[in-house]
């Protein structure tokens, strides 16, 4: 099967097979290739200072020889001022230049030095009162810019007119903390007297988004702010991100050339991709959504530039920084895949004092192969909180972007990276704690299938290279992550967690148990594996002790109580948006819930491998959500999985579809829970059961008791997962459950596809789980199966085993009063262990919808008689990892514990609805407002998304007045400036304030929706399969077979799709005027046309009944025999390569 294929690529990827859109450079082994392409990769690069740098700085400073500096020179004067000029006189080129002592310089002349220093009370003063008038650059060239303990570099330049250039030289020059080709500053723990605060002009955004497509061939965008609002000007470099599916766009760069006032911008040529550009309300979470490319700004007045790239040669006698890495923080250290290191300039803060770089261009930075070398760097600063990386434009770096590495409470917002190589923000030790990574736009802008922004020989074999190259990485989830952006990346978004620390924090860290810090409102798109991405284990816990004040160290982690209960933390990732990745979701993941999340045109809606109950008893793993197109990848469970108040559109689900691959999976037979969730527009297949040798074909899906009721008699106008009639579905494996009488075949209610041929029961199914250990593993559980007191058939569960601690019995049931089971092993002595874990139902169900009973006799134990679904579940499972001690064996249902404790969920979490991470028992303040949080770490109040003002009381979306729409600002950072369209307008709605209703009277029919296509008329989008102005044609009975009817639905320019009455005819045409081939149907066209309200739509052609559900006899079920339908081969879909073909 094509889904089976697609999870299969993407293992292959993840042990280094390459296979398609995978095989790319560069991967960890491949620097000599990547050293070879090096010149056409910095051919395709671009840098400001050689663009437009001034010619007196590039004539003196560019390329110097290399030496030694030939003096050390204290800088002295009768004044505490002293001018640059002066300062040239005494220094000269070739010294190395102290400030020290109460001295500062005025920068009002170019300074050329070998090094300078400051420290001891020196000062750097640079700003609009020093820049002389007559002078549109200064410049300051040196081979390092060192700020020491006592010194402080402040330079602040808000005329537009003026530029300041921090040139960073390849002249040999080593400073014995920051090392070579460096600006930064070097305190001392705990000491706060040194300090870097660089600004350069203002900006009130550095980017936006384009409100209308942008088209091959035009000169001419719309994006969705005011640029003159921004503080963009005319001749500013501008970047436009990919939007291609997976990876496969390109980026493109042009200079303003005109702008006005409606947020339309002029370039200076014509675009040479097409770029999305729309946007729409969340149809789940009333959020904007914004389907759009990132518009972002890379000039500034501020630059740190420098030398050209240089390959060095690596030097085996230097020490390694972190053990296995094979990098050396004091150059390039040779290792097993690198001889040499592309050294660029670095900027890094380290050990005390605090830095501040506002609306500053970083350009040729980054030192592949040397640790700790990066373009902006916060290193080991521990609590931070005057920290602030800002609306800086980073391009053209060697490795990575933005790294915060042992600080805590720093922020970085509203940056722009484009052409990074490697990750572009990273979150380093694991210790890291409540740092805010806010509204930052990153864009890869070359294909992954030609290296994309890999790069090899770093420290990370993964983030940096073609295996999982990031837009975001860390290694502790303990952080915020607000509005960001990532585009065109192989990962969105890749947070590594299976770890105990690195360098310092090594060992004293369990970062899989860290809570999760506020990741809230991200866009991950256009991304060629994962958008959403958390790798290994992450289960966060309570009570892990980490404080700022023990610098992020992990006291306890526990994944049991004292008393042996769940000690998961519950928390939730909330607004985020994922489209056009392959991925979405984890591997192994628990107490995290997916809240308001959007997921459109994803390989898989949602990929998740193995997860468990929440620990506070009540909460769903899915929420509020809207899933379109694409697999939901689900998981196996310790409980069960519950999707609440969610739409599905348009997708496959897909039941524990990792399980046996590896040691992922328990028993292989989770229960999916579906509460208030609406399935639509999904025509064909609807969900599919894994079928492999070693595994039990699981999973069952049950509406929740509520949905049930409601479907019961086909009364609801929601369109259930389940036909009118039912409540649970499971795998045709399971035929005894047919002998009920309460369950059908599928396929013997014309449902076979639909269902995968699966069974159908009214009543809700529970399971039955046995987990075991020792000799008598193996054999096969015998169970008889009762109705009524009456014995209806014997059947076997085979032995299922994934692991040591993952083995047993698990399959699907019918609880209540009018069945009961008696189970023994087949083998010999038939008698289950007493020390074996029988676990029935889970606590979730039982707090929210109540405890079941089961009727169940187990030979060689005493179960009363019944087993209900709350009974003891101490120290069994808690997570992946943390399941099936020593201590757990023994526990269970048919045991003297006591049951577990309940939750009044009602009461309690408002059925099972989280919020982000917030600690209101931290702040002084009894409430933080509507508007605020009070964060863990800092510990004090801090605003929302959308609001601002001291006491977080002012509500960015209050002036937009949406009567039916949303705030378009909410999402996107900078209070102060509103969008020019400050609502984003529900389906049918237009105007200002979404107050006008175009679809008033208009009826799309059963298999459309109307939507306003301008601001005066309407249209009809209709569900894949259906045609027509209202929606009302489709061409079933005419050709061959079913939607799309053997041909394909994603043709590059083709508007009008045609399907002929034999096999295998289709048609694709641009032009929309066509009727394709005489007598041939029109399955597919974009809705142009539009509509009026009461007008008379052709009558709907009647569907293929439902066979109404009768009573079963009692008696062993023969399988019905069913006339197999000759149907078109399934076409194409997308995968997780580059490209899949019917053979795959």
């Amino acid at each position: 099967m094509k889904l089976i294929k697609l999870t299969f690529c993407f293992f292959l990827h993840a042990v280094g097979v390459k296979n398609g859109a995978y095989a790319a450079k560069y991967e960890q082994g491949q620097s000599q290739q990547y050293v070879e392409d090096l010149s056409t990769i910095i051919s395709k690069s671009y840098t400001m200072v050689d663009a437009e740098g001034p010619y007196d700085l590039l004539a003196q400073c560019k390329n110097v020889p290399k030496q030694d500096a030939a003096e050390v020179v204290l800088v002295s004067s009768a004044s505490s001022t002293i001018s640059s000029s002066e300062v040239q006189s005494q220094c000269g080129s070739q010294s190395t230049c102290v400030i020290e002592g109460d001295k500062t310089i005025i920068m009002e002349a170019s300074l050329k030095v070998h090094s300078l220093i400051i420290r001891d009370g020196g000062k750097v003063l640079w700003t609009d009162e020093t820049h002389p008038q007559n002078k549109d650059h200064i410049w300051l060239c040196a081979g390092y810019v060192a700020v020491e303990a006592g010194g402080s570099f402040e330079l602040n330049l808000q005329d537009e007119g003026r530029h300041a250039w921090i040139y960073i030289m390849n002249n040999s020059a080593y400073h014995p903390s920051l090392k070579s080709r460096s600006f930064g500053s070097v305190g001392i723990e705990g000491n706060s007297d040194v300090m870097i605060d660089i600004k350069g002009r203002a900006m009130q955004r550095t980017w936006s988004l384009l409100r209308e497509p942008l088209s091959s061939g035009s000169n001419e965008l719309k994006i969705l702010h005011q640029p003159l609002d921004m503080g963009w000007k005319i001749g500013d470099r501008i970047a436009i991100a990919p939007t291609d599916d997976k990876a496969t766009g390109e980026g493109q760069t042009f200079k303003i050339g005109g702008m006005e006032d409606d947020g339309t911008i002029v370039l200076d040529a014509s675009s040479s991709f097409d770029h999305e550009g729309k946007e729409f309300v969340s149809p789940n979470g009333g959020e904007a959504i914004f389907q759009s490319a990132e518009v972002i700004n890379l000039s500034r007045n501020v630059i740190i530039s420098g030398d050209d790239f240089d390959e060095v040669s690596c030097d085996d006698s230097l020490p390694e920084a972190i053990m296995g890495e094979q990098t050396s923080a004091d150059g390039c250290r040779c290792s097993t895949t690198r001889d040499s290191c592309t050294v660029g300039l670095h900027t890094i803060h380290m050990f005390g004092g605090s830095a501040r770089i506002e609306n500053t261009r970083v350009e040729k930075c980054g030192q592949r192969g040397v640790e700790g070398k990066y373009c902006l760097h916060f290193h080991q600063l521990k609590a931070c909180p005057n920290c602030l990386f800002s609306k800086n434009a980073i391009e053209t770096s060697q490795q990575r972007g933005l790294i915060v590495h042992g600080t805590h409470l720093s922020k970085s917002e509203a940056n722009v990276f484009y052409n990074v190589r490697g990750a572009f923000m990273y979150v380093e030790d694991g210790n890291e704690l409540g740092n805010t990574l806010s509204y930052n736009v990153a864009i890869c802008p070359w294909k992954h299938s030609e290296g994309g922004c890999s790069v090899p020989g770093t420290s990370n074999s993964q983030a940096d290279t073609s295996i999982n190259q990031a837009g975001l990485y860390a290694v502790t989830p303990t952080n915020h992550l607000i509005g960001n952006r990532m585009a065109n990346h192989f990962n969105g978004m890749f947070i590594e967690v299976n770890g105990i620390g690195r360098g310092p924090a090594y060992g004293e860290v369990c970062t899989k148990s860290m809570p999760i810090g506020r990741i809230e409102g991200n866009t991950f798109h256009s991304n060629g594996r994962f958008g959403t991405y958390f790798l290994s284990n992450n289960y966060p816990l309570q009570g892990t002790g980490q404080a700022v004040a023990n610098n992020g160290y992990t006291e306890s982690c526990n994944s049991f109580t004292t008393d042996g209960e769940d000690n998961g933390y519950s928390t939730a990732l909330r607004n985020n948006f994922d489209y056009g990745n392959a991925f979405v979701g984890n591997y192994n993941a628990g107490d995290i819930q997916f809240s308001y999340h959007t997921s459109i045109d994803n390989n898989n809606a949602i990929y998740w491998k193995e997860t468990k109950n929440f620990a506070d008893g009540c909460s769903s793993h899915i929420r509020d959500s809207f899933f379109k197109g694409g697999t939901m990848a689900l998981p196996d469970a310790l409980g069960s999985f519950i999707i609440e108040n969610t739409i599905v559109k348009d997708a496959i689900l897909e039941a524990n579809h990792h399980c046996t691959v590896g040691t992922t999976g328990f028993l292989c037979m989770p229960h999916y829970i579906l509460h208030n969730v609406t399935f639509s527009d999904k025509s064909g297949q609807w969900v599919t059961f894994r079928r492999e040798n070693n595994h039990n074909n699981g999973g069952i899906f049950s509406l929740s008791p509520e949905d049930a009721q409601l479907n019961s008699n086909g009364v609801s106008d929601k369109q259930f997962f389940l036909p009118p009639g039912y409540a649970s579905l499971v795998s045709d494996k399971f035929s005894y459950l047919v002998s009920t009488g309460v369950c059908d075949y599928s396929d013997n209610l014309n449902l076979g596809e639909r269902y995968e041929n699966g069974i159908l029961c009214r009543n809700q199914l529970q399971v039955l789980k046995i987990f075991t250990r020792g000799a008598a593993a193996g054999a096969n559980l015998m169970v008889e199966l009762f109705r009524n007191n009456n014995s209806l058939l014997i059947f076997s569960v085979a032995f299922q085993r994934t692991s040591e601690r993952k083995q047993g019995y698990a399959f699907p049931l019918l609880p209540g009063p009018d069945f009961a089971y008696r189970i023994w092993l087949d083998n010999g002595q038939s008698d289950i262990p007493e020390d074996w874990i029988i676990d029935f139902g889970d606590m979730t169900q039982s707090n929210r919808w109540g405890v079941e009973a089961l009727q169940l006799e187990v030979q060689g134990r005493s179960c009363d008689g019944s087993v209900l679904s709350n009974h003891d579940r101490r120290f069994v499972a808690a997570n992946s990892e943390d399941l099936l001690t020593d201590q757990s064996w023994g526990h269970g249902a048919c045991t003297s514990f006591p049951s577990m404790p309940t939750t009044n969920c009602l009461q309690d979490l408002e059925e099972g609805k989280l919020q982000p991470l917030e600690c209101p028992e931290l702040c002084e303040s009894a409430s933080c407002g509507e508007g605020g949080y009070c964060d863990c770490f800092l510990q004090q109040c801090v605003c929302k998304p959308g609001w601002s003002g001291a006491e977080c009381d002012l509500n960015q979306c209050d002036s937009s007045q949406c009567q039916h729409g949303a705030c378009s600002a909410k999402l996107l950072g900078s209070p102060s400036l509103i969008p020019e369209m400050p609502c984003i307008c529900e389906d049918g709605w237009v105007g200002q304030n979404c107050d006008v209703n175009l679809c008033e009277g208009i009826d799309c029919g059963a298999h459309g929706t109307c939507s306003a296509m301008s601001d005066t008329e309407a249209v009809c989008v209709c569900d894949a399969g259906w045609n027509g102005h209202y929606c009302d044609q489709s061409c079933d009975g005419f050709c061959f077979g079913t939607f799309p009817y053997g041909c394909a639905t994603n043709v590059e320019g083709a508007l009008n799709y045609f399907c002929g009455p034999s096999q295998y005819q289709c048609h694709y045409s641009s032009d929309l005027d066509d009727n394709g081939p005489n007598g041939w149907c029109i399955f597919q066209s974009p809705a142009v046309a539009p509509v009026t309200p009461n007008a008379s739509p052709v009558p709907q052609p009647t569907m293929a009944p439902i066979i109404q559900p009768t009573e079963a006899p009692m008696q062993e079920p023969t399988r019905q025999p069913t006339q197999s339908p000759m149907l078109a081969p399934i076409p194409t879909v997308k995968c997780g390569c580059e490209s899949c073909t019917t053979e795959a």
